[in-house]
């Protein structure tokens, strides 16, 4: 069993990166890609078990950006198939115009800005007129790299709630709703 403390800096990595690190430091012996393709299976495999439920106060937030036809996009470490997944078994995939994976759709995942950038590509707007909410420090770095507005909401088991660069901190989306105009 891997110390939470071991994982927690590599929060918010990219795919490939997170398991080559940690193929280096356990010495594993599959290859990265095969480490995280198996994971990606078995996460698959869980989400037809059980169902997400979202964040209290994140439905609220999209619902409001829809009703203001305010464009909203995942910008992720995660590959695709996960995200998907995970939108779908929570029930709010249809809130999102946009979809990218610091694992399939960029050349350097997270803490790059790459997939805000893109995401914004993807939407049509400025990454500086962009929000992006974030729990980790390596997507919170993401994004104020990005040039968007970036709020950061440890999540509950962050052990390292220390502060970044984001512009506002923030200790739930309900926080965020509060805030919309």
């Amino acid at each position: 069993m891997v110390p939470v403390q071991t994982i927690q800096e590599f929060i918010g990595w990219s795919e490939l990166p997170f398991w080559s690190e940690l193929k280096k430091r356990f010495s594993l012996r599959p290859s990265t890609q095969e480490l995280a393709d198996e994971r990606t299976e078995v996460y698959g495999e869980l989400l037809h078990t059980r169902s997400l439920v979202p964040l209290p106060g994140a439905v609220e937030i999209l619902e409001t950006l829809r009703d203001r036809s305010i464009p909203c996009a995942i910008a992720s470490a995660s590959p695709r198939l996960q995200l998907k997944g995970s939108l779908e078994s929570a029930g709010i995939s249809k809130y999102f115009q946009a979809l990218v994976s610091g694992h399939e759709d960029v050349k350097r995942g997270k803490p790059r800005p790459d997939v805000f950038l893109e995401a914004a590509r993807r939407l049509g707007v400025s990454p500086s007129s962009c929000l992006a909410i974030e729990d980790s420090l390596n997507g919170t770095a993401s994004a104020v790299a990005s040039g968007a507005f970036t709020i950061r909401i440890p999540t509950p088991g962050d052990l390292r709630p220390q502060p970044s660069q984001e512009q506002l901190r923030l200790t739930s989306l309900k926080e965020v709703c509060a805030l919309l105009p």
